[in-house]
């Protein structure tokens, strides 16, 4: 069997990807291939390396996909750490195959609801990503609407408007999440 006919082919991955991008639920399911299969190849000896490469690989891929189809970085990588740091944990192949299917079908979940939503204006976007960005630092309103170019009023209208939180309020959400997995899968101590 030639190299090339061995592997998965190409256009269906992509295909599947595309598939994660649009949120399509139903051609994921048909699309799905278990990181058993043989035609993905092998990047460790070791059987459960193998599959958390895979994985991660997986993970990466789909992030990319779904930052190009609209998704939020802030939320993007987010979902793409936390899962991360699960398969880095994962202990056995039965863990890595549930993550497999669960980060799957999130991101999926998160770009149909997206789909559906009313669009989220470039500049909320941009305010998004500079949060997230910028999460560790103290962020100000002041700050922020410097960084999009966009006036505080307009800015703080528009965001409510858009995200249904006020932009503190937000920021707050975010940094408490950002804790939470920093306690969850980091060797942080509480203080």
């Amino acid at each position: 069997m030639e190299f090339q006919n061995a592997r998965l082919a190409y256009e269906r991955e992509l295909e599947f990807y595309n598939a994660v991008k649009q949120g399509d639920l139903k051609k994921i399911k048909k699309l799905m291939v278990p990181l058993e299969d043989e035609r993905l190849g092998i990047l460790s000896r070791n059987p459960l390396r193998n599959l958390k490469y895979h994985l991660i690989t997986t993970v990466a891929l789909i992030t990319r996909f779904c930052i190009e189809g609209g998704l939020p970085l802030n939320i993007a990588y987010s979902l793409s750490d936390t899962y991360i740091q699960q398969i880095d944990l994962a202990s056995d192949s039965e863990m890595i195959s549930f993550l497999h299917r669960e980060l799957i079908y999130d991101f999926a979940s998160k770009m149909k609801e997206l789909r559906s939503s009313p669009g989220i204006s470039q500049a909320i976007i941009k305010t998004l990503d500079y949060i997230y960005e910028n999460i560790q630092k103290r962020l100000t309103l002041a700050k922020i609407s410097k960084a999009i170019g966009i006036n505080r009023t307009y800015l703080c209208e528009l965001f409510k408007k858009e995200t249904g939180y006020s932009i503190q309020r937000y920021i707050i959400k975010t940094k408490i999440e950002a804790a939470v997995d920093m306690l969850a899968y980091e060797d942080f101590s509480i203080l």
